[in-house]
């Protein structure tokens, strides 16, 4: 919208932007930009063996979050 009404945004790209709303598509544009990042998957989880497979590697806790969702503010310790 910025760039349309010809104003220069100081900040991220708006494909950037778009990136960091998919949860998959951050976690894997953080690891190849080198962020250190907790055990997670490459891929949605889209079964029940996918999640059982996990957690049998990762150990519990372990925390589901949609791709899309919100940014977390409903999860507590």
């Amino acid at each position: 919208a910025c760039a349309d009404a010809g104003v220069m945004f100081i900040g991220p790209s708006p494909e950037t932007v778009r990136m960091m709303g998919d949860k998959v598509e951050a976690r894997s544009l953080a690891i190849r930009a080198g962020v250190p990042v907790v055990p997670g998957t490459d891929k949605p989880i889209t079964s029940m063996n996918d999640a059982q497979a996990f957690a049998q590697t990762y150990g519990f806790p372990i925390i589901f979050k949609a791709a899309y969702g919100g940014g977390g503010r409903g999860m507590r310790r």
